[in-house]
């Protein structure tokens, strides 16, 4: 009760006598064979009348479980459908998850997957451009560094050549003074 599979009870000749939904009882999960129908006639077993297939169509999923559509294309809800065989003769349970909820979990499993992906993809892009940009600066830094320098270097050449200019200017005229 209160769940959103349906289960149903099969007899040996594939008519649901137990069901969760009121529509599924007394119905044929497959067109009956004129044989079965005749002994269904003969043995009383159930109404006639009342036995006609449950419009469905089936592919196998994998062993053991069947992927089912009931009900009419436009209406029809998609279960995926496991049966087992009960102790009594040839009787089987029945049980039908629905697929929609299944495959609306699948999705949006899938688009947290992506979000988590496209986050991290994102983020390793922000760090990889964030660290470009501080190899940059480094770079410029290193550059702007190497080009003090070099200027340090040219005005300490010069500075060094105008002190010895200027030595050699003092150094003449002391001789010139010595001279007078």
């Amino acid at each position: 009760a209160g769940s959103s599979r349906e289960s149903l009870v099969a007899d040996p000749n594939g008519i649901a006598f137990l069901s969760s939904r009121e529509d599924y009882r007394m119905r044929a999960l497959a067109p009956l064979a004129d044989s079965v129908r005749a002994q269904i006639e003969q043995t009383r077993q159930f109404p006639i009348d009342s036995v006609t297939p449950i419009p469905f169509s089936a592919n196998i999923a994998s062993p053991g479980a069947v992927e089912v559509q009931l009900g009419e294309s436009e209406n029809a809800i998609r279960y995926l459908s496991t049966s087992q065989p009960l102790t009594l003769a040839g009787w089987h349970a029945i049980v039908l998850t629905p697929l929609d909820p299944i495959r609306r979990e699948a999705v949006n499993a899938l688009v947290v997957w992506n979000l988590a992906f496209t986050a991290v993809a994102l983020a390793g892009l922000v760090l990889i451009q964030r660290r470009a940009r501080i190899l940059e600066r480094i770079r410029i830094n290193q550059s702007q560094r190497d080009l003090l320098e070099r200027k340090v270097q040219e005005r300490t050449a010069d500075l060094d050549a105008a002190n010895a200019s200027l030595r050699a200017e003092v150094a003449e005229r002391r001789s010139a003074e010595d001279r007078w």
